[in-house]
């Protein structure tokens, strides 16, 4: 499971094709030329482009198209690492060992060739102490023993534990190019958050006011000069990207309307409008309409708890706080029964996952467990309250909380829930921040509660987000704060092992004892992926969707269609 901090290339098993509905789309893609622009929304502006510095998954869909990394996982049909900036691997026979061989002709924006020195900057800048909210990338990685340049092009890496996924890993870093980032006098914490530099197919147009973004095709682009990366021959096809910041999924419906986005991906604040077909745009036959069945990466949404200070500190709070979260209803209410409740932070239905039954909604028993924590006496307001012992003197610790969220579209749910908390004497603070503001909380781990999402592949990754080591570093994706023994020497045994059956059985203990311990409350995950667009526009492929696209800000989709401007 890779995660929202950074995107990265994923590691699939097999499962069926997508399916897509109500649109037909062209057989063939080799007919279509590349040009044209795609105007696409998103929905927060990244705190700074500097991905390994900010770890957002906005950040990380900018970085994905200025940067690469030395292999990728883009085949769909066979899912095996595919040559990118390495145009060679191997692996060693004491599975730590990797030397990758880059490819001569691989080139950054400018002009300069990718070498083996911009290899190893990259992993010394993100592998070093003094680049603290690395930690994100480091922790997803795994701990590396050394770096090692052994010509022009040869570089090798050998890390400290054995992972079955170390090739990937290693191999998914998006690699900076060393004479800029590394350039004398400049920090990389502070000095590169406003720009982008990599060997990808675009480049970053700086743009004022922080309200739209411009990606332009960098028609040089050495992957495809003479089709040396044959599998992106039709990838990469708009000769610009612009992305307006429209952070209100209502807000973003009108300007679609308006044709002032060419595509809309259908958010939770926008199912309604999706069903409403008798209604303008749907009735216009200049608009497109495609279902499609979603399997990975399942985007699963939940509330971090914050273990470091009461009330959240107390496992059986934690879960009386999840008995009151009402999913059937906002499932069917809100959500238009487009989306199920999340099981765990494994993939449902994967052989990794614990496979459990969804926690239910139960107000008796929620009351119940803080009964037995010693929630029993009830203030002027109504609120439970405990007498806890402080500085010599007993003090009532009220059964309150604070619900940090940075997305409107969590307002419905969460006024259910707060009433419903009220109803057996919990306190709930509904308190809404911009995601930079919010983030910078998280970072500083001031805050009781904030609401989520994380994106992630069949394959799980739980050491960035659970593993106990990273519990109080900043910038930690570890938000919660679980520090479980048993969680962490599993964290470490799992991928140690080859043998798939006795892994997956060692996953599916670990995500046992991470539910039970309920870091985060479970919210729900999208069934499809819905999105409307202007045919007169944007010309979707034969597959709109590859097997493991995600929103337009995660895995994007579109990086395969073509304009018809």
């Amino acid at each position: 499971m890779y995660l929202s901090k950074i995107n990265r290339c994923i590691k699939i098993l097999t499962f069926a094709c997508l399916t897509a509905s109500l649109i037909v789309f062209p057989s063939v893609i080799s007919a279509q030329k590349k040009g044209g622009e795609l105007v696409a929304r998103l929905p927060i502006y990244p705190r700074a482009f500097n991905h390994y510095i900010v770890g957002s998954g906005y950040s990380g869909l900018i970085a994905g198209f200025v940067q690469e990394s030395m292999i990728s996982q883009k085949d769909e049909n066979t899912f095996e690492n595919t040559p990118l900036l390495a145009k060679s691997w191997q692996v060693g026979e004491d599975k730590l060992t990797y030397t990758f061989t880059i490819d001569e002709e691989a080139r950054f924006s400018d002009g300069k060739a990718v070498t083996a020195d911009d290899i190893k900057f990259t992993l010394d800048t993100v592998y070093s102490k003094e680049c603290v909210l690395c930690q994100p990338s480091r922790d997803y990685v795994g701990p590396m023993e050394y770096v090692k340049v052994l010509d022009k092009y040869t570089v090798e890496v050998k890390m400290k534990n054995i992972h079955f996924q170390n090739l990937e890993r290693i191999g998914g870093l998006q690699i900076m190019p060393k004479h800029i980032y590394g350039e004398a006098g400049k920090d990389f914490n502070k000095d590169f958050n406003k720009v982008l530099y990599g060997s990808g197919p675009y480049t970053l147009q700086e743009e004022q006011g922080r309200k739209k973004i411009t990606l332009i095709r960098n028609k040089n682009w050495w992957g495809h000069k003479n089709n040396r990366l044959p599998y992106y021959k039709n990838y990469y096809n708009f000769d610009k990207i612009s992305f307006k910041v429209v952070k209100d999924g209502t807000v973003a419906f009108e300007l679609f309307k308006k044709k002032e986005l060419d595509f809309l991906y259908m958010d939770a604040q926008q199912y309604a409008k999706w069903d409403d077909v008798e209604s303008f745009p749907w009735t216009d036959k200049n608009i497109g309409r495609i279902d499609a069945e979603k399997f990975y990466p399942q985007t699963w949404g939940g509330i971090a708890l914050n273990m470091r200070k009461a009330p959240t500190n107390e496992k059986k709070f934690r879960k009386a706080l999840q008995l009151i979260m009402n999913r059937p209803l906002y499932m069917k209410k809100l959500f238009r029964d487009k989306q199920r409740p999340v099981i765990g932070p494994f993939a449902f239905g994967s052989n990794y996952s614990a496979n459990r039954k969804a926690i239910g909604f139960d107000l008796e028993q929620a009351s119940e467990l803080l009964g037995a924590i010693g929630y029993t006496e009830v203030n002027d307001d109504g609120v439970l309250y405990k007498l806890v012992e402080q500085d010599g003197k007993k003090i009532p610790q009220l059964a309150e909380f604070e619900l940090m969220y940075s997305w409107k579209g969590h307002d419905q749910w969460a006024s259910i829930y707060k009433e419903d908390a009220k109803s057996i004497g919990v306190k709930v603070n509904l308190k809404y921040l911009e995601w930079t503001t919010a983030t910078k909380l998280l970072d500083e781990f001031k805050f009781q509660t904030f609401t989520i999402g994380w994106s992630g592949n069949p394959i799980p990754g739980p050491r960035q987000l659970f593993h106990g080591e990273s519990v109080d570093k900043a910038g930690t994706s570890n938000i919660p704060g679980l520090n479980h023994p048993e969680v962490n020497r599993l964290i470490e045994e799992g991928p140690k092992e080859f043998d798939e059956k006795k892994r997956y059985a060692i996953y599916q203990k670990m995500e046992a004892l991470i539910i039970d311990e309920q870091p985060y409350l479970f919210r729900g995950q999208d069934k499809s992926h819905l999105v409307g667009y202007w045919k007169d526009r944007l010309d979707p492929t034969a597959t709109p969707f590859l097997k493991f696209s995600g929103s337009d800000t995660r895995n994007p989709f579109f990086i395969r269609w073509f304009a018809k401007q």
